[in-house]
């Protein structure tokens, strides 16, 4: 049974209550600007949202995400006497934490979603079709904004989100923009122009609505949930806001979580999620934004098959490496191209000497560019199950 395709659109409300909770996001960052008065220009003036709006909001019985959203970034701003300096213990993330579930994948890979979209979910042969239906939508930035993002989401902004789920699932409260080019695989001490690319990313993903209903996932995996009973999300991909942190004695710009990354409870929730130790990240390559959106995919790829492939070796192309880490292999630049090569052989030589695989090969296709073998370590684990369908070949 397929289940009917539905075409929902991002609703006025969704995107008024989700432009006012973007707008009070921006209004943070400016720490010398923030005022009672300028965020009651925000959410009551241009928004709407007057005390008595808020109160029925705060009194409904069922919140959306977004609703909930909007009461904690009002209470994260209320208190404006308290100090504009967050004392920080920052936790290091021991390892890189990234959400698999195909819906996610299709996020960060092009696919137009700003049209609620059902995503099959189930394995192809399977006798009963689920799906997850899935929006994803980047609200431009206002006419006056000096930066002008680009509204699709990128193979690097999945890198910097995943570097985002690591410092979150370390159990910090807050971040800054360094912490999260050292937890998305960065070494030592980035360019300025790298932490712009990188905040960039931020302010893309503080911007992007996501949409997710997981229910059917989950009666899919044999739990007994009622039909009339939902696992979704209606949220900021990324709910933050700007703050001055001291760290080790010295005061920095960063970001403070309002609330859960919606995307990552929806990983954990189906079990999707590709746990990657920091070793595997030392990889001896230059850590470009190429290299480290390589080295990612490259893990989940790994992570995916160690289980199901274990003792087995598995042909892997040129051309899809190049095409899941965002580049057309026939497009790029023939020095580009062989760069990227001798990254990837870089990396496998190091993972085999770390006894991450048994070994890999490269073999030669003229007519489409060739690829790798890579040996697969034996099992360690006979009953690991593999449920994601998102990372193949």
């Amino acid at each position: 049974m397929i289940k009917k395709k539905r075409n929902t659109e991002f609703t006025k409300e969704q995107e008024l209550i989700f432009k006012c909770v973007k707008a009070l996001s921006d209004l943070s960052e400016n720490y010398e600007e923030v005022t009672k008065d300028k965020i009651s220009d925000v959410v009551e003036n241009k928004y709407g949202y007057t005390p008595d709006k808020l109160e029925d909001i705060q009194n409904k019985e069922y919140k959306t995400d977004l609703e909930k959203l909007l009461l904690n970034y009002m209470a994260a701003q209320s208190d404006l006497e308290q100090s504009k300096v967050t004392n920080m213990n920052y936790i290091k993330p021991n390892a890189l934490t990234m959400p698999t579930p195909k819906p996610v994948e299709q996020m960060f890979d092009g696919v137009d979603l700003r049209n609620k979209t059902d995503i099959i979910v189930s394995a192809i042969n399977a006798k009963e079709r689920y799906v997850v239906p899935t929006q994803v939508v980047v609200l431009p930035e206002s006419e006056n904004s000096a930066v002008n993002i680009n509204r699709k989401l990128t193979v690097y902004d999945r890198s910097v989100f995943n570097g985002i789920c690591s410092i979150y699932k370390a159990g910090n409260k807050a971040f800054t923009v360094k912490q999260v080019y050292h937890a998305m695989g960065g070494k030592g001490n980035p360019k300025p122009e790298t932490l712009d690319t990188i905040k960039k990313s931020i302010m893309k993903l503080r911007a992007t609505f996501v949409s997710v209903d997981w229910s059917d996932q989950l009666r899919m995996y044999g739990f007994n949930i009622a039909k009339d009973i939902t696992f979704k999300t209606d949220a900021a991909m990324l709910s933050c806001e700007g703050v001055q942190l001291k760290l080790k004695g010295k005061e920095v710009s960063g970001y403070k979580f309002i609330s859960e990354l919606p995307l990552l409870t929806y990983a954990n929730s189906v079990d999707q999620i590709c746990t990657v130790d920091r070793e595997m990240l030392e990889a001896p390559v230059w850590r470009t934004e190429e290299n480290i959106v390589l080295i990612q995919f490259l893990a989940r790829w790994l992570n995916y098959n160690k289980a199901k492939n274990a003792g087995k070796s598995i042909a892997l192309s040129y051309r899809y490496i190049f095409q899941k880490t965002g580049m057309d292999i026939e497009k790029t630049e023939s020095r580009k191209r062989n760069r990227k090569i001798e990254a990837i052989h870089k990396i496998m030589t190091y993972w085999t000497a770390k006894k991450y695989i048994s070994g890999f090969s490269e073999y030669i296709a003229k007519q489409s560019f060739g690829g790798i073998t890579v040996e697969f370590n034996e099992a360690e684990d006979e009953s690991e199950e593999i449920k994601d369908y998102s990372i193949e070949e």
